[in-house]
């Protein structure tokens, strides 16, 4: 190809082939099913461009996490870029980094090396995000430990991350007991308060320095960053394999598809481990430079009031959250400045009402599994759409609903055995191709290889609609 070819703004390589955009223009006017042809237009352009980005980031071998707050950092250093609503108390991008790095000086003297996995478990603070940041900085991997978990899934949940050790935070004194109790050759640490017979992290923090680590992170996009392990409802919870290139983009996905820029706020009154909170929320703010907002858990009652003290201008829901703010009374900040909310669960017979009442311009519903390698995204504010996928994006980005069960987890099968496509208001779950040479496509798995097998060598119908 000629460098005056390539150098044409008007030519897209779709798949390896090249097409002028008028070219793709009549193609996507015959292909599309739809009378969105603008739309089925922009929204292949956008994809086509979040791939691009992927595929340019998977090629710097040493490119992580730390990097995309690097960014920020780089841009907006005396800007907020996390506000914890309990105690009033704001961090900029610089204090965010200088606090993380005496985590990273404090891991590294105390043993904790590149690849090393280590537990955390706490609720959202400024502490959590600190710590799992300063973690990523020479390269360990954070196992976020659920706050609820108690007796045998925790210990389960313990065992299955591999850390050797365990940093929990002061509100979770007794579960951490109860791992130094069954676990007696793991070292566990608490935070925020000393508690008899942990080793108290705050005071070895006193003399850490908060220069960047003397060690270089040499992990890469496909490294491990997280583990969030599922909710375990039919089972014992099983830890999702999060890599660099994941978080990044959740951060990059919905960062665009919402417009969340620097001048926006992110609340959010989700928990930070799981991937709702910890992943979209956090990936968004460190990838646009905007604010996150957080309390330590969900208020319904000072929902609103925070979102209007704090000016924030995003919001992040998930499962009956919504239908929760709709019972309270009628409060003075009920019509919100919000611009945009971002989740999912938000069911049909309250949208309509949720949206009015609080104000909302745009409803950004989404249909996505932590440890999935696909997902739709509501950008168009439809009422009830849990998301939407135009007939010529299918050929560049293969995803099927598939029929259930009335269990509502078995897929029903033909006589053959292979999947069956849903119709039209009939239940179902969303598969995605698997394809490693494409970073937007890869399935990571998780830390157990038996469970990934099981999750991938399911038969499935070829057939797409």
């Amino acid at each position: 190809m000629s460098a005056a070819l390539a150098k044409r703004k008007d030519i897209l390589y779709v798949g390896g082939s090249v097409l002028s955009l008028g070219s793709l223009g009549f193609y996507l006017f015959c292909r599309s099913k739809t009378d969105q042809v603008l739309a089925d237009w922009r929204d292949t352009i956008f994809l086509l461009s979040i791939r691009r980005q992927l595929k340019q980031l998977e090629s710097n071998k040493h490119w992580t996490v730390v990097d995309l707050f690097n960014q920020s950092l780089a841009k907006y250093p005396n800007e907020e870029a996390m506000r914890y609503i309990d105690t009033d108390t704001g961090y900029t991008f610089k204090q965010l980094d200088l606090e993380s790095n005496k985590i990273a000086n404090w891991a590294l003297s105390s043993g904790i090396q590149q690849g090393d996995v280590v537990g955390l478990m706490m609720e959202n603070r400024p502490e959590f995000l600190i710590t799992w940041l300063g973690l990523a900085k020479i390269g360990a991997v954070i196992a976020l430990i659920n706050t609820n978990l108690t007796g045998p899934p925790l210990l389960h949940c313990f065992k299955i991350s591999g850390a050797q050790k365990f940093i929990i935070g002061n509100e979770q004194y007794q579960q951490a007991l109860f791992g130094k109790r069954e676990l007696p050759d793991k070292q566990w640490f608490s935070y925020g308060e000393a508690v008899p017979g942990l080793i108290y992290i705050d005071e070895l923090l006193t003399n850490a320095a908060p220069i960047d680590p003397a060690h270089r992170n040499t992990r890469g996009p496909d490294s491990p960053l997280l583990y969030i392990y599922t909710s375990g409802t039919t089972g014992f919870p099983k830890a999702g394999v999060i890599k660099n290139m994941r978080f990044y983009m959740a951060g990059l996905v919905f960062g665009r598809s919402y417009e969340v820029t620097q001048k926006d706020r992110i609340y959010c009154s989700l928990p930070l481990y799981h991937s709702a909170g910890g992943m979209i929320g956090v990936g968004v703010s460190w990838y646009s430079g905007a604010a996150l907002v957080f309390r330590r858990k969900f208020s319904a009652k000072k929902f609103w009031t925070d979102i209007h003290d704090n000016r924030c201008t995003v919001m992040q829901y998930i499962g009956e959250l919504c239908r929760y703010l709709l019972l309270q009374p009628p409060s003075p900040h009920d019509k919100s400045g919000l611009r945009v909310a971002i989740g999912n669960g938000l069911r049909v017979d309250i949208w309509e009402q949720f949206q009015t009442r609080f104000n909302i311009k745009q409803i950004g519903e989404f249909y996505a599994a932590t440890e999935g390698n696909t997902s739709i995204l509501n950008t168009k504010n439809k009422l009830g759409a849990v998301g939407w996928i135009p007939p010529l994006i299918i050929d560049f980005y293969p995803l099927l609903l598939i029929k259930l069960e009335d269990d509502n987890e078995t897929p029903v099968r033909t006589a053959k055995g292979f999947c069956v496509p849903c119709k039209p208001g009939e239940k179902g779950e969303l598969l995605g191709l698997i394809d490693n040479s494409d970073p937007s496509r890869k399935f990571d798995g998780y830390t157990d290889s038996a469970s990934t097998e099981k999750k991938t060598s399911s038969k499935c119908t070829s057939k797409r609609r």
